[in-house]
């Protein structure tokens, strides 16, 4: 059932975030160029907008435009915080939004359409010196006020266009020519401190993961639970980077030369399947020679667990169900008692779908990712850092895919494949580790 925006903020929380904010941006008929600044991705767009007042919205994820029509195939099914967003409206109306503040917006090489940081009314040459010194490339600066204009370009640091301060709640088109270091928000708000990030030169983007401990496994009542689920407890001693998305198309690409994926057409920013475990590491042998600040490889099954669970015990890092608005599987297979979604039938845009609480998308559905160890029964007493036995017939696979049910999409669900499988619902994630400089190498 669509709402009325008009009595939207009355509808979206019982309960106000710490640090939540009321924004109220203006809708003029035609096409606006907004932006989201706070974190409500729990919201549905159809949950804000109907027909009656909106034919058509559409938002740039990872240098790609998607689109919501109201129609079942919409990629675009959520509001994400940080990003602008171009609404096509039929009439005049005010959406209003409450929750927690986001800071600086994910930028990807390429296009991109965002929220930028107001703090203090920045000037356009304001923010791009903070992107400067992170060693960050822009070339272009652009808004939408009923045209598109120039805006700002950084090749002459000209302004050859009116605007020169950044306003709260307009969408900016930035043309990113090298991705720099991770930006600090202006004012963090309730980020738990570990969520350190970098992009390496592919414009892999990899989240620090504290080392910690916790239950591998399920309990024998989770609803899909197999046999081989047995919970342990896990230390993991050390920690690790871990990638925010699947390896993409693009990246794949970019080190091997080709694209095997059967959804070729999704696009680079979609999942790379149809990869091996042995493909996987031709992939991390050719990155580990060229990139030289980390060492990169497959995560461990524990450490897979311990990311997708993002500090969770329920079947999914979302909860005890998983809906569709949140990954990508066959919706109309949830777990009892859950309600039904759609089933996509394909692969999606990585980082397109809501992510865990430790910045991680993907991690149930879209696509099965490969990890390091071989496949082995779990032991019942505390292990410290496991890695799987030293050999096998089957390689661990984990999270599920677009072409499963929702309990093969569980943090604690379990599968594995020959090492020379090749399927259209088999990718991977990285983690890495940073190298250390041998001391004959410091002076």
């Amino acid at each position: 059932m669509k709402r009325n925006p008009l009595t939207i903020i009355v509808l979206i929380f019982i309960t106000i975030p710490l640090y939540a904010e009321t924004i109220h941006i203006q809708i003029k008929p035609g096409w606006n160029g907004i932006c989201v600044p706070v974190n409500i991705t729990q919201q549905a767009i159809s949950d804000y907008v109907n027909s009656e007042h909106v034919s058509e919205i559409k938002a740039m994820i990872s240098g790609k435009w998607i689109y919501y029509r109201n129609q079942p195939d919409d990629e675009l099914t959520q509001f994400h915080p940080g990003y602008g967003y171009m609404v096509n409206a039929k009439k005049a109306f005010q959406l209003s939004f409450e929750g927690a503040p986001v800071g600086y917006p994910s930028l990807v090489q390429g296009d991109n359409f965002v929220c930028l940081p107001t703090d203090n009314e920045s000037t356009v040459n304001e923010l791009l010196s903070r992107y400067r010194s992170k060693n960050w490339g822009i070339q272009r600066i652009g808004a939408y006020d009923g045209h598109w204009g120039p805006g700002w370009g950084s090749a002459n640091d000209t302004i050859f266009d009116a605007f020169t301060q950044i306003e709260p709640h307009r969408g900016y088109t930035v043309k990113v020519t090298k991705v720099g270091e991770a930006m600090e928000d202006i004012d963090p708000v309730d980020q738990p401190e570990h969520l350190d990030t970098f992009s390496n030169s592919l414009g892999m983007t990899f989240v620090y993961i504290e080392a910690g401990s916790y239950t591998m496994g399920s309990p024998s009542d989770e609803p899909g639970r197999d046999s081989d689920e047995t919970q342990h407890y896990v230390t993991l001693s050390k920690g690790y980077f871990i990638q925010t998305t699947e390896v993409t198309q693009g990246q794949w690409r970019e080190i091997m030369g080709g694209n095997p994926s059967h959804f070729s057409n999704c696009g680079d920013d979609c999942p790379v399947e149809q990869v091996s475990w042995y493909d996987t590491q031709d992939f991390i042998e050719q990155l580990n020679q060229e990139e030289h600040s980390h060492t990169y490889r497959l995560p461990t099954e524990a450490e897979w667990e311990y990311a997708a669970r993002a500090g969770t015990t329920t079947p999914f890092a979302f909860g005890n169900c998983l809906s569709t608005d949140d990954a990508n599987y066959q919706g109309n297979y949830p777990l009892p008692g859950c309600p039904e979604g759609i089933d996509r039938s394909k692969t999606v845009i990585t980082g397109l779908l809501k992510a865990n609480a430790w910045k991680l998308h993907d991690m149930h559905g879209n696509v099965w990712e490969w990890c390091n160890d071989w496949y082995s029964i779990y032991p019942s007493e505390p292990v410290t850092d496991p890695v799987g036995p030293d050999s096998g017939t089957a390689r661990v696979i984990s999270g599920g895919s677009w072409r499963n049910f929702a309990s093969a999409c569980r943090s604690a669900n379990r599968n594995r494949y020959v090492p020379d499988t090749t399927d259209s619902y088999l990718g991977f994630r990285l983690v890495c580790f940073r190298r250390t400089v041998p001391e004959s190498r410091r002076k």
